[in-house]
């Protein structure tokens, strides 16, 4: 997904607007906020399968760039268009 497609995803995800998630790692801290427990879990299971694409180890979930937390928060909802 575009970085245009990703903002929009996450904007309608959490009833917002206009907000660069797929750059801003504070702006996916508030997207992160909004997740109910269930979702968190699974959120936080998508986060690690992004990093072990990416890195090669799902421990560093800390380490996760913007882009990298709107992957795994879109694929939460069963919503990401793309690899994977």
């Amino acid at each position: 997904m575009t970085d245009i497609e990703i903002n929009i995803a996450i904007n309608e995800l959490c009833n917002t607007r206009t907000l660069d998630y797929a750059n801003v790692l504070d702006a996916m801290h508030y997207a992160e906020s909004t997740l109910s427990f269930a979702k968190q879990r699974r959120y936080g299971r998508a986060l690690k399968e992004v990093l072990d694409d990416c890195i090669g180890s799902p421990d560093h979930d800390w380490h996760a760039t913007a882009r990298q937390r709107t992957e795994a928060f879109i694929r939460t909802f069963g919503t990401w268009k793309g690899g994977k």
